[in-house]
């Protein structure tokens, strides 16, 4: 936000989650981007029932349904990077 006399003021941004909205849970993430934006899809990756190993092993894939999908502008998803790195750090 700009003040008359050219100086800013800094505004903090607080996230809270919505009633009723859930969080989710992925252990599989599908990446893809275009030079617009980066396409984020999350999945929760199961064990597989012995049926399901042996059908995956003879078609050479394993399909899974996906969870969510974000879908950011390309400089939301540096920043994201960027932010992501520092959080790892922090685990070692």
């Amino acid at each position: 936000m700009a003040k008359q006399n050219g100086e800013s003021d800094k505004v903090k941004i607080v996230v809270y989650r919505l009633e009723g909205s859930q969080r989710v849970y992925s252990n599989y993430v599908e990446v893809s981007s275009n030079p617009v934006d980066v396409s984020l899809k999350f999945c929760d990756l199961k064990p597989a029932s012995k049926e399901d190993y042996d059908k995956a092993k003879k078609e050479e894939k394993i399909q899974i349904p996906v969870i969510t999908e974000i879908v950011l502008p390309s400089s939301v998803a540096k920043a994201l990077l960027k932010v992501l790195e520092k959080q790892l750090e922090k685990v070692g």
